[in-house]
């Protein structure tokens, strides 16, 4: 499409990274609480986006949970449903991490992660440290997607403009709100429609997927 791409930025979870509910669902089972309780809990406190913003650390997002579990269900062993769900990294999805390394032959290549201060430790477990020029967290950076300054600080950040970024999100929500900062952005769908995004853009791309593997 543009020719002008000189940046490709890319989220985290559920573009790099995916979860598998079957570890949420299986320390809910064993600590006696009730299907979804710990996502629905976790995801729902103040202190969930408190942590992306970096006004507290993800141990306080995690001791946070507890004692609401602990509170909803008495009856069960929260602390230890949240001990073993918070020790899941997820799994990385090796063609988009590929993509990624191919694409940084060519030009800069940056995350853009709501996250929480774990990220940096996450990307180390996961054998991700060295797979980006930069690393924006929203903990960090005390913004978070949507808010279009954390697109706009993303592209400061690489000296360029924003229209000189392309960026992919699995959240319509986010994509469009990148848009409206002035970037190139996609919905992330899979990494077969990934590897044609960049190839449109960076026509030099050799892809890891696809016709071109």
């Amino acid at each position: 499409m543009t020719p002008t791409t000189r940046v490709c930025l890319f989220d985290m979870d559920g573009v790099i990274r995916q979860w598998e509910p079957r570890h949420a669902l299986a320390a809910e089972a064993a600590c006696g609480l009730p299907r979804g309780a710990l996502r629905a809990v976790a995801f729902s406190i103040p202190e969930y986006l408190a942590s992306l913003h970096g006004e507290i650390t993800f141990a306080d997002w995690c001791s946070a949970t507890r004692r609401e579990l602990a509170l909803q269900y008495p009856h069960s062993a929260a602390a230890l449903a949240v001990e073993q769900w918070q020790a899941d990294k997820g799994l990385v999805d090796p063609d988009v991490v590929s993509m990624i390394r191919r694409t940084r032959r060519l030009v800069p290549v940056g995350l853009l992660s709501n996250a929480h201060d774990a990220l940096s430790s996450d990307l180390e477990y996961l054998g991700l440290a060295d797979l980006f020029d930069s690393v924006i967290c929203s903990a960090e950076v005390g913004l978070s997607k949507p808010d279009l300054a954390v697109y706009r600080e993303s592209a400061r950040i690489f000296n360029v403009a924003p229209a000189d970024c392309f960026f992919t999100d699995d959240q319509p929500v986010n994509v469009r709100a990148a848009r409206r900062a002035g970037i190139d952005a996609e919905v992330f769908t899979g990494a077969a429609d990934l590897a044609a995004q960049l190839e449109c853009r960076l026509p030099m791309l050799v892809s890891p997927v696809g016709r071109l593997n």
